[in-house]
């Protein structure tokens, strides 16, 4: 697991985990790997991923006009759809890539990339496609993983943990960072195993430390 990867940042230079004052939200994907994290893209309007999938999901099938924000239980039914509705393969995977700390190893892009085009042929109005081809242009190490952060409304991906760092004997404030992914889930491990569960004729209902995630 990668974790325990630790940097700095001179305060005085501009971070882009600052978001500008009146900026629309926007979904932010990052790699990571050995040597520490980089944002590979920025999608504008972070409703056209997460928001906009749970709202298909919802209409599609649970004939809802939109997903319901306050009610926590129908909540949970939306996230784990699988368990309760035949969804295609690419809704699936899909929808687990809106799970909150998920994952996706790079030597797995390519399956991600296949699911992400096939929902955002049907969804223009989506970020789908443009994920799908910005992550087919990616060129990362073996070692690397992707991650989202959902909206930036958060300010900073959930893998960073701040260290305040003021050394009085020091005029420089910095910025310091610990990359830390314990928390995160890999997504196709939980597809393949859940598929493989399946295949065997069971019916297993395994919940992520979130509360939250697609039964795949």
């Amino acid at each position: 697991m990668l974790s325990g990867i630790h940097y700095e940042k001179d305060r005085k230079t501009t971070s882009n985990l600052t978001k500008k004052e009146n900026e629309m939200s926007c979904t932010r994907l990052y790699a990571i790997d050995d040597d520490g994290y980089s944002e590979v893209g920025i999608f504008e309007n972070s409703f056209r991923f997460s928001a906009y999938v749970w709202d298909f999901i919802a209409q599609k099938y649970f004939n809802l006009e939109y997903f319901p924000s306050l009610d926590t239980d129908l909540q949970l039914r939306i996230w784990n759809a699988g368990n309760e509705h035949k969804l295609s393969s690419a809704e699936l995977i899909v929808l687990a890539a809106t799970t909150d700390c998920m994952r996706v190893k790079f030597s797995d892009v390519g399956r991600l990339v296949e699911a992400f085009k096939v929902f955002g042929g049907d969804h223009p109005n989506s970020c789908l496609t443009e994920q799908a081809e910005l992550l087919s242009g990616l060129k990362l190490s073996d070692s690397a993983v992707l991650t989202w952060n959902q909206t930036d409304i958060n300010h900073q991906p959930y893998f960073l943990i701040e260290i305040d760092d003021d050394d009085d004997d020091d005029d420089e404030y910095r910025e310091s960072y610990f990359i830390d992914m314990s928390a995160s889930k890999d997504l196709f491990e939980q597809y393949d195993y859940l598929h493989s569960q399946k295949e065997q004729c069971c019916t297993s209902s395994v919940m992520n430390d979130y509360g939250k995630a697609p039964y795949i």
